[in-house]
């Protein structure tokens, strides 16, 4: 209980404690890599705490001259919340019907606004996929969207899409008739006049991989 507390604390400002077991090198070495704007140590403790309790941060994406407190949603001095009501959104690990189709897992994101940004904007979403067996995960896919460039293959709706400015996705194959604790971990960044506004939120569920 008192370890859990303390986590949370850490979580609360800046997420400072390291350990939990995973292996990089699986993920494919063709996909883009998400720029390093979460240190590694704060994801390995993000991908702990969703592994542990299920999910991590409200998405806000704030910004401002002290930069965003990823994905506490909380505000300090010099932070600022975007004024578009804009977060990041990490769908749960599923087994799509669709593109790409059974024997795949896949996580889905999506930058939903209030109100369109100004044009101009630049929106990035980076993601990443691990696979839980018992209490160690490893990383296997990763993919970073950019819009309005569509890097990434992203959707990109500038004037917003029932709410979205942007949808990235990330997919991995995975094991038929297996169950794995899939970890799904998706950080935006919003870009307008100068001022980047930054946020993160990830969730986890057990999936069984039934294929065809």
């Amino acid at each position: 209980m008192l370890r859990k507390l303390a986590v949370m604390m850490a979580l609360a400002m800046v997420i400072a404690i390291a350990g939990v077991a995973y292996d990089a090198g699986s993920a494919a070495a063709d996909e883009p890599t998400p720029p390093p704007s979460i240190p590694e140590d704060e994801l390995a403790d993000i991908r702990q705490f969703i592994y542990d309790n299920g999910s991590f941060g409200d998405g806000a994406l704030l910004g401002g001259s002290g930069g965003g407190v990823a994905g506490t949603g909380s505000v300090a001095a010099n932070i600022q919340v975007n004024p578009w009501g804009c977060r990041i959104k990490s769908d749960h690990p599923h087994e799509p019907h669709d593109d790409p189709g059974p024997g795949n897992i896949r996580g889905k994101a999506a930058i939903t606004c209030s109100i369109a940004p100004p044009t101009g904007h630049l929106a990035t979403i980076s993601q990443e996929l691990s696979r839980w067996d018992g209490d160690e995960g490893t990383i296997e896919a990763v993919n970073y969207s950019v819009c309005p460039s569509g890097q990434g293959d992203p959707d990109c709706y500038p004037n917003l899409n029932d709410r979205v400015l942007m949808r990235g996705y990330v997919v991995t194959d995975c094991e038929v008739g297996r169950t794995y604790i899939w970890v799904h971990i998706a950080e935006a960044t919003l870009t307008v006049e100068g001022v980047i506004y930054s946020g993160v939120h990830g969730v986890g569920k057990r999936v069984e991989c039934e294929g065809e």
